[in-house]
């Protein structure tokens, strides 16, 4: 009796939420003839060669006409035309008429900095949902400041046009609301140090993917790389053929990146996927290296205990920080000390200021500090390590940050957040002096350190800033290389720091015996082992491997994850031996049904989930609402076989796992 209530419960959900669709895409016989990014208020790219493009009859000539000066192009084959424009000066307003099959006028356009903003609800959030928004919205009187926020659409294939009609429109309180807060905290700062126009294109989805924002071809060359092999993506290339496509090729100064928290059940992947998509819109923008600020990942849950805490946001910290130090056209804008424990901080103000300030110091040529302190090199000095920065500035100190207020120093105050570990593997808290422009960093219990880790937690506790008020970004090195180690190439596999012991065991779904399994449903099952840094993937045979343990006669607390499963905790596993804790006929159990949204589970099989399910439900891999943490069975159809599994274990968490 109680199945069939949760089975009619499900199907209503999927009744409900299969009734909506996506809006209609147009269709190219009606194309309209400018495109709808060009409306009265825009904000064009000062100082450079502007493309404007739209439709008509194949032949016809187009006429632009604007600031006393004409510029004429003809449509192709297909009816599309594209007419360059400029350069223009900063300043306005222009009016500009394009004439061909019809004329159109489009009004008070302004020439003068446009930057693209892009990722998921952290960049979507509009002003008066950040902190203090309301009271900063009914003074945000700022003409010069312009924004258009992409309609929302998903596609298998990339689009020319949007699904429905947006407009650009004039910062006022009356309008802000509707404002990426981002995007306005940063546009005010760049607007008033540059004195010009600032134009905001926002496309931003809540809960999106990144593969979602990479475009086809992009995507199955990545997908073709070994480290991408067993990878099941959500949802690829929709938001990027149904919102950015579109806009393309609209001249722009640069891009704002703020995105990853729903990219944690595959942190491991997020540096090739991020350098994947950069090099991707570069390449489809067609207008060179294009500037990319990429806003690391801000603290999130509980504040950090551990020396060293082994959370997907470390790790997806850590490729936000390589991609930028392997281009110097990408630019880093740490957050880790403004996090909350809500995936949502509302501290937006920071945010975006320190973006202007990355911008106005890495590509606008101001002669200021525009970055926290980032990791250089270490060196060891016997019992301690001297570790050196990039971006101190005007010099190194701990600093205290409240709210929005400017941070605080004190030359009383420790620095926090470094660990140091021996070859052991087992990082403890280091004391952390700055001396002399560098952190000198040891602990009395580890008389030869030769590893370092900084602020290595999901909400870290480091305080380490330069005295021009920037964070410094978390980082993680070692002796040997003394620099940042190489991001893994493949599934993340433990390897030994020193001796040890080794951990070895099957994992299954327990829908399925692991005899008539496929590789899919075996596969991704991630294993940690808490508090010292070691972890190991499942193979295509549900079996996993964990070296370099060290004993331990009080035991281990290991977790099992995988997207679309409830997680699961084994406790005091003691390791003093190699150990087997499961077999091939008799694997570890995992319950299907626990979806992550936002990139975040609740360890709960409830209605979020049923919610889930019914959102993509009847949809196959490749579609664009498919999403693989729902196809619970991994089967490649998200259908009624995924609703049975997931009622099987309907209301269960974490805790009425049995022990083993």
């Amino acid at each position: 009796m109680r199945l069939r209530k949760i089975m009619i419960c499900f199907l209503s959900f999927i009744f409900l939420f299969s009734t909506f669709t996506l809006p209609p895409v147009a269709k190219a016989a009606d194309k309209p003839f400018l495109h709808p990014l060009f409306t009265d208020h825009m904000v064009m790219q000062r100082d450079t060669v502007d493309t404007l493009w739209g439709w008509t009859s194949s032949g016809e000539k187009i006429t632009i006409e604007i600031g006393g000066k004409t510029f004429t192009g003809v449509a192709d084959g297909s009816g599309k035309w594209q007419v360059k424009i400029g350069p223009f000066p900063k300043g306005g307003p222009y009016e500009m008429k394009v004439t061909g099959s019809k004329t159109v006028t489009v009004k008070d356009i302004l020439f003068g900095e446009v930057w693209f903003c892009a990722g998921q609800s952290n960049m979507a959030m509009q002003l008066p949902n950040a902190g203090d928004g309301t009271a900063e919205a009914a003074k945000a009187n700022y003409p010069n400041i312009r924004y258009f926020t992409t309609p929302y659409q998903s596609s298998s294939d990339p689009q020319t046009v949007f699904g429905y009609v947006s407009y650009w429109t004039q910062c006022t309180p009356t309008t802000v609301g509707n404002l990426t807060a981002v995007g306005y905290y940063f546009a005010r700062k760049l607007s008033q140090e540059l004195d010009v126009p600032v134009g905001i294109v926002c496309s931003a989805v809540g809960g999106s993917f990144i593969e979602s924002w990479i475009g086809n071809e992009a995507y199955k060359a990545f997908l073709a790389t070994p480290e991408a092999a067993g990878f099941q993506a959500s949802s690829p290339n929709g938001f990027y053929n149904g919102m950015v496509a579109p806009v393309m090729p609209f001249n722009i100064k640069g891009i704002i990146w703020y995105q990853g928290e729903s990219n944690t059940q595959f942190d491991y992947l997020y540096k090739s996927m991020l350098t994947t998509m950069i090099s991707d819109w570069r390449k489809n923008y067609g207008i060179g290296e294009i500037p990319v600020m990429i806003v690391q990942l801000p603290g999130y849950q509980k504040v950090q205990t551990l020396p060293v805490e082994m959370a997907p946001y470390a790790t997806i910290r850590e490729a936000q920080l390589k991609t930028v130090q392997g281009d110097e056209n990408n630019g880093l804008i740490v957050t880790a000390d403004i996090g909350e424990e809500d995936i949502h901080p509302k501290n937006k103000v920071d945010v975006g200021v320190r973006a202007a300030i990355c911008a106005l110091g890495k590509y606008y040529g101001k002669t200021i500090e525009y970055s926290g302190p980032i990791f250089r090199s270490l060196t060891k000095e016997g019992s301690k390590i001297r570790i050196s920065f990039d971006h101190t500035g005007s010099g190194l100190a701990a600093g205290t940050k409240v709210g929005t207020d400017p941070v605080e120093f004190s030359s009383g105050s420790a620095v926090k957040g470094f660990a140091v570990a021996g070859s052991d593997g087992k990082f403890v808290w280091a004391d952390a002096n700055i001396d002399d422009g560098t952190v000198l960093v040891s602990a009395a219990s580890v008389a030869s350190p030769v590893e370092v880790r900084y602020s290595w937690a999901s909400n870290p506790i480091g305080n380490l800033y330069n005295k021009d008020g920037l964070p410094a970004s978390p980082f993680k090195a070692n002796v040997s290389n003394s620099s940042l180690p190489p991001t893994p190439t493949g599934r993340p596999t433990a390897t030994p720091s020193g001796s040890g012991y080794t951990i070895k065991g099957y994992i299954s779904p327990d829908f399925v015996s692991i005899q008539s399994a496929t590789e899919q449903q075996l596969s991704g099952f991630y294993v940690e082992i808490l508090g010292i840094g070691l972890s190991a993937m499942t193979d295509n045979n549900g079996a996993f491997e964990i070296k370099g343990i060290p004993a331990s006669s009080l035991g281990y607390k290991l977790t099992i994850s995988k997207n679309g499963f409830l997680t699961r905790e084994l406790t005091n596993v003691k390791v003093t031996s190699n150990i087997n804790i499961s077999t091939v006929t008799s694997p570890i159990s995992m319950w299907a049904g626990d979806i992550a949204v936002n990139g975040i589970k609740d360890n709960t099989i409830n209605m979020t989930d049923v919610i889930q399910i019914a959102r993509t439900f009847s949809s196959v891999k490749n579609d664009v609402k498919y999403d693989a943490g729902c196809d619970l069975n991994s089967d490649g159809a998200i259908n009624m076989s995924d609703v049975i599994i997931a009622a099987k274990h309907f209301n269960k968490v974490s805790a009425d796992y049995p022990e083993i």
